[in-house]
């Protein structure tokens, strides 16, 4: 979500991941340990639901983004910059 992301939009997007993820929504099948990791999940988006709708703790929430340093994400190797070719191994015959 934005940074700036309004109440409205806070709740729909809430709403479609409670949909989502629910451990009801998955009563009576066997899944093993997903069924714990749904439940972690969900109790995440709960969390984030009550601290972001909350006047107080969002601009609490606000303040400790802008004082994290920035990510920046990483090329993977290989990608983006050339690489020499790998000499060819000499057969053995």
């Amino acid at each position: 979500m934005a940074s700036g992301a309004s109440e409205e939009s806070i709740k729909k997007n809430y709403f479609r991941l409670v949909k989502e993820f629910h451990p009801d929504r998955f009563f009576g099948q066997e899944l093993g340990s997903y069924g714990e990791k749904l439940e972690q999940i969900f109790g995440r988006v709960t969390q984030a639901f009550e601290e972001l709708t909350d006047p107080a703790r969002r601009k609490a929430y606000d303040r400790s983004l802008r004082k994290k340093p920035q990510r920046t994400r990483r090329k993977p190797p290989g990608r983006g910059t050339p690489q020499k070719p790998r000499p060819k191994k000499k057969d053995p015959s």
